[in-house]
């Protein structure tokens, strides 16, 4: 059996209190159901369809890792919309460029590697969606 996973960074509950704040206050559609305060994330490695069997050395590997690097304040700087089918369905906000959020993130693809996972490909742009 498979679970779609994704490594993800956690909000502080007053942050999210801001952005839920802002977002509705910016951005009142009618038409549109955001997404609930419990789904915002900052995602730092997409790992799609997962075999139960690695979530165990997942967890290990993130529990070593999360102890490598303490707790950073993060700041944001730029917000957006993105649309499908031309309406507004995510509200994303960028970060600022954090060198240790992204020392994070390639520590954590590489990690992710070496269990099996594919590389990202992708440069690391850390948003919340």
């Amino acid at each position: 059996m498979t679970n779609r996973l994704f490594i993800t960074l956690d909000i502080p509950e007053d942050t999210l209190d801001e952005i839920i704040k802002t977002r509705d206050e910016l951005y009142q559609y009618d038409r549109v159901r955001w997404e609930g305060r419990d789904k915002l994330h900052i995602t730092l490695k997409f790992l799609g369809d997962t075999d139960y069997k690695l979530i165990p050395p997942l967890e290990n590997m993130l529990y070593k890792v999360s102890n490598e690097f303490l707790e950073q304040k993060l700041s944001f700087n730029k917000f957006g919309i993105f649309y499908r089918n031309k309406e507004p369905k995510i509200f994303w906000l960028g970060l600022d460029e954090n060198n240790n959020l992204i020392k994070l993130q390639k520590h954590i693809d590489e990690e992710c590697r070496k269990l099996g996972f594919e590389k990202e490909r992708r440069q690391f742009h850390a948003h919340l969606t």
